[in-house]
């Protein structure tokens, strides 16, 4: 079954069409909005969204990309809404989770995923959807709604700005652990 006649039979109420779309694609929503958020609730709470518009906008489809582009598209407006919600909020909690922050990506395994949510958005969109996601380049320009070198772009200087944030940690790292060591 093409994408647009999957489509149309959840457009015309088919549960089980839905249900066959959902089960297909609500792990990678998961994960991309995850990936986006970093957060696992607000992660659930995006992918939700987006099935809830999915299933509204359905009817919108008109093939002109694949069905997993689209989802994702969508994935990536609801994360964005979601941060423009989540903004003021986070400028009041700025200072205190910025405190420790070194100490406590290396406490938590997590250097890369901190050093990734420094990186400014329109990067990290590009970068979690190429990298982490895989999709090919001009799927990542489709969902990000810009032309191809712009999505190359957006990669390029995120895997610089990564380069940079993570240069010379290791040796942050082993010097903590001397350290507390003693």
């Amino acid at each position: 079954m093409t994408d647009k006649e999957l489509a149309k039979k959840i457009g015309q109420g088919d549960a089980e069409a839905a249900e066959a779309f959902a089960r297909e694609h609500y792990p990678a929503v998961l994960r991309l909005a995850f990936r986006l958020c970093g957060h696992r609730e607000q992660a659930e709470d995006i992918a939700q969204e987006t099935f809830l518009v999915a299933r509204q906008k359905i009817g919108s489809f008109r093939g002109g990309s694949s069905l997993r582009t689209w989802i994702h598209r969508i994935t990536l407006n609801e994360y964005r809404q979601w941060r423009r919600k989540r903004q003021t909020l986070s400028l009041i909690d700025h200072d205190l989770a910025n405190h420790d922050a070194g100490i406590n990506a290396f406490e938590t395994g997590h250097v890369l995923a901190n050093a990734m949510k420094n990186l400014p958005e329109k990067q990290r969109e590009a970068f979690v959807l190429f990298e982490v996601e895989q999709l090919p380049m001009n799927e990542v320009a489709q969902v990000l709604g810009v032309p191809t070198g712009t999505a190359k772009a957006r990669v390029f200087y995120a895997r610089q700005n990564l380069r940079q944030q993570l240069e010379g940690r290791s040796e942050v790292i082993k010097d903590e652990l001397q350290q507390s060591t003693i």
